[in-house]
């Protein structure tokens, strides 16, 4: 189950990430290797229109156009967003366009909330 939430908040890139890495933990987000099966896993998929590159943070997140599972669920709330998240990232195709490329991935959409 995929999922994207906007919100506003005064903190930073890197202190947001900790923020869901301390959620994560609270709910007993074990991490015995990189890319291990989970039961929780908040990733911050773009943080306005901020570009950083660090080892511990890539924002927007490297992997965001080509995942239909973050796609869909970010195009849905797409008009809520204050900046457009792929505006750092001058090689990616429009809106539509994106989720065209990843329409094979076998996303099937479950409803508008839960």
């Amino acid at each position: 189950l995929n999922a994207v939430a906007v919100l506003q908040t005064a903190l930073g890139p890197q202190e947001l990430l900790g923020a869901l890495h301390a959620i994560e933990a609270q709910c007993d987000r074990q991490r015995p290797y990189l890319n291990a099966p989970r039961t929780l896993d908040l990733d911050l998929l773009c943080h306005g229109t901020a570009v950083r590159h660090s080892s511990t943070l890539t924002v927007p997140h490297p992997r965001l156009t080509g995942r239909a599972f973050v796609l869909e669920p970010l195009m849905a709330v797409w008009s809520t967003l204050a900046a457009d998240p792929f505006a750092p990232l001058p090689d990616v195709p429009c809106a539509a366009d994106r989720v065209r490329l990843v329409q094979d991935q076998g996303v099937v959409r479950l409803s508008e909330t839960l």
